[in-house]
């Protein structure tokens, strides 16, 4: 009786164990390699720098040059990389949406209801 139970619940937790590493194993390893990414492209846009020294004259060059190139400049970056970081944050939600999605999809293609 005990062998039958063991399998019986080996059987009833294969689905469950599927579940548990489908979408919250894999979330956490999407969540973190999207961060490695957003965190390179910020290494690259130096949005946050930019905010903070958007008023700063560009090389520390106090001249009127430097005035006059420094804000648009940090202004154009930042949207750029504004731009950018909303484009891979939609991108990388829709690549773990379908993700999430796979799984129903080949469940239903399964009971032929698709």
């Amino acid at each position: 009786m005990l062998l039958l139970e063991r399998i019986i619940k080996s059987i009833i937790d294969i689905p469950k164990n599927f579940l548990v590493f489908w979408y919250k194993e894999i979330f956490f390893l999407w969540k973190e390699k999207g961060l490695k990414i957003f965190f390179r492209l910020e290494k690259f846009f130096a949005v946050k720098i930019n905010l903070h020294y958007l008023f700063t004259p560009l090389y520390q060059d106090y001249t009127l040059i430097g005035y006059l190139f420094g804000f648009p400049l940090r202004l154009t970056r930042i949207i750029l990389g504004t731009l950018f970081y909303l484009i891979f944050f939609v991108f990388w939600l829709l690549l773990y949406l379908l993700w999430a999605v796979i799984p129903f999809y080949l469940f239903l293609k399964g009971i032929k209801i698709l």
